[in-house]
């Protein structure tokens, strides 16, 4: 019997479990977004289907940039109170 492939875990995935900080977070929730979306947003044979899939791509884009946004906001208020303690 032959040996059956298996996919690797995506890199993402293995971002998001070993960040520690806000910006590790960031990289892995870009990495999500970009493989997400490529895989909604692809043409398919199915219009239907092609159709339901860009507007699952769409919702997930809404609620990425609300969550993007979050962490790049508590980036900034780290670094605001980290440079206002070094001076």
């Amino acid at each position: 019997m032959a040996k059956r492939r298996t996919r690797p875990a995506p890199r993402w995935r293995d971002r998001l479990a070993a960040a520690n900080s806000p910006e590790q977070e960031l990289a892995g929730a870009y990495d999500w977004l970009r493989s997400s979306l490529s895989r909604l947003m692809r043409t398919r044979r199915d219009t239907a289907l092609e159709a339901t899939s860009r507007a699952e791509g769409h919702q997930i884009m809404r609620e990425a940039a609300r969550a993007l946004a979050d962490l790049a906001s508590r980036i900034d208020a780290r670094e605001k109170v980290t440079q206002s303690g070094a001076r």
